[in-house]
């Protein structure tokens, strides 16, 4: 993909205690570095990790109940945030990416993964780590439906979910809220956005 002038899509899925980026906490990660067809690039394992929650506590039930990951586990056998940073780095270090080349992040709803890396990373790392021109599908799949809306056509997408685009363009997610599956039915469902033609 010439146009990324070195860098490389990467997709980019997190599950968290909570929706509220600084007081809750990222506890699986996923960042898969995806070829030219947005497909996972051979040869490069994903980085997917849990990460055991610094306040356990502000855990919200309702997105226990979303993930299904046990809070009790991950403090009793995962590694702690600085330790998953280190290995992040390592890495994305081990990509050898051109001089100052950065990840490009794919991902289902950008601003919340990216609020959540940035509270857990800090401004400086993140944005040393994955380029600022991230690509989303949920926005994709808006501004496919504004460009039917301006040609008098019906919106393409009733709902623009990951879940709700999955079920529209058949991409099967065998394990629905669980960072690298999601990551991978992300990068599938941007291939078939990229795909959609309007008129």
């Amino acid at each position: 993909m010439p146009h990324l002038n070195g860098n490389v899509v990467a997709a980019v899925d997190f599950e968290t205690t909570g929706t509220v980026a600084g007081y809750h906490e990222p506890i699986q990660i996923a960042v898969v570095v995806l070829d030219s067809n947005l497909k996972p690039a051979p040869g490069i394992t994903p980085f997917y990790q849990y990460i055991q929650p610094r306040f356990p506590e502000r855990a919200d039930p309702a997105a226990t109940k979303v993930h299904g990951i046990d809070i009790d586990r991950l403090m009793l056998e995962e590694r702690e945030p600085g330790d998953i940073e280190d290995m992040l780095v390592e890495w994305c270090n081990s990509l050898e990416l051109p001089f100052e080349r950065r990840l490009i992040p794919l991902a289902h709803n950008w601003p919340f993964e990216r609020d959540f890396l940035k509270a857990w990373l800090g401004v400086s790392l993140s944005e040393k780590l994955f380029h600022y021109h991230a690509r989303d599908g949920m926005t994709y799949a808006l501004g496919l439906n504004d460009k039917s809306f301006f040609r008098g056509e019906k919106a393409i997408f009733r709902s623009v979910g990951l879940t709700e685009l999955c079920s529209h363009f058949g991409v099967v997610n065998a394990r629905a809220h669980d960072a690298l599956n999601d990551a991978l039915a992300e990068a599938e469902v941007y291939r078939h956005l990229l795909n959609v033609d309007v008129l």
